[in-house]
């Protein structure tokens, strides 16, 4: 998922690592894990959010981080958000 945002020209993210599985977690991954679980009806990660919208992961999600990254709508939307903060 970093890889797509940097290519797209993300130069401006924030990365929260929780873990890779559930069990492994402790107390505030979890926590933040179910928050986001509740929040996006998505349990996978990763879960990116552009402008505070949650887009789903890499392939999960409506659209999904691919999706957009294939149709180029990715980069128009990193460009939007770039000029905007400029």
């Amino acid at each position: 998922a970093l890889k797509i945002l940097e290519d797209a020209g993300c130069n401006n993210f924030k990365q929260i690592e929780l873990g890779l599985e559930w069990f492994l977690l402790g107390k505030e991954e979890s926590t933040i894990r179910a928050a986001l679980l509740e929040m996006t009806g998505q349990s996978s990660l990763p879960h990116v959010f552009i402008g505070g919208q949650h887009i789903g992961g890499i392939f999960t999600g409506d659209p999904g981080l691919a999706a957009l990254q294939e149709s180029g709508e990715l980069k128009q939307m990193m460009a939007k958000r770039e000029s905007s903060t400029a």
